[in-house]
């Protein structure tokens, strides 16, 4: 419980979700369709209401909360 209190896991998990980020945007991690053969024209859109949504989620997946923070413009 001590571990749950000092948000232990959390900082855990958003130290390896920061990581990756920087892993895949310097091209040291490689993913298909995100930093190898993406596609520029394409425009991905989130509605009012998934975002809403995805931001309830977030409160409990530290990973998802990194992601919205980081990669999507309110």
């Amino acid at each position: 419980f001590k571990c749950l209190e000092l948000s232990v896991f959390t900082k855990a998990l958003t130290q390896q979700a920061e990581q990756k980020a920087k892993n895949i945007s310097t091209a040291k991690e490689i993913v298909v369709g995100v930093n190898k053969f993406k596609n520029e024209k394409e425009a991905v859109s989130v509605s009012k209401q998934q975002m809403e949504e995805l931001k309830t989620a977030a409160d409990h997946d530290p990973v998802l909360k990194y992601e919205l923070e980081h990669f999507f413009k309110a």
